[in-house]
């Protein structure tokens, strides 16, 4: 949770990133708290990978406005974490969905 600090900063900066994946990174809700400004603010971020980590519904809580505000983002992976409240699943798949281009690209 500690190294998504350090790279809080540069994605939100970055220009030329497409792709990244934290999968299995053991990253909690307080790791996810640090991305949230820059996924809102990135524009070249396409995939994002969070599967199999220790994400729950209070980290997912956290996506909800970077999901709406960030429109380049196309495929966002968060499967295997511990995400059971089914209305939020249901709220982040209307906000991804909201995004044209985006319809199959949620894993959760």
């Amino acid at each position: 949770d500690d190294g998504l600090k350090h790279l809080a900063i540069p994605l939100e900066k970055n220009t030329s990133l497409k792709e990244l994946n934290l999968e299995n990174n053991k990253i909690t809700d307080d790791g996810l708290k640090h991305l949230a400004i820059p996924l809102e603010k990135n524009t070249s971020l396409k995939e994002l990978n969070l599967e199999n980590n220790k994400i729950t519904d209070d980290g997912l809580k956290h996506l909800a406005i970077p999901l709406e505000k960030n429109t380049s983002l196309r495929w966002l992976r968060l499967y295997g974490n511990k995400i059971t409240d089914d209305n939020l699943k249901m709220k982040i798949k209307d906000i991804w969905n909201k995004t044209k281009g985006r319809k199959d690209g949620l894993r959760l």
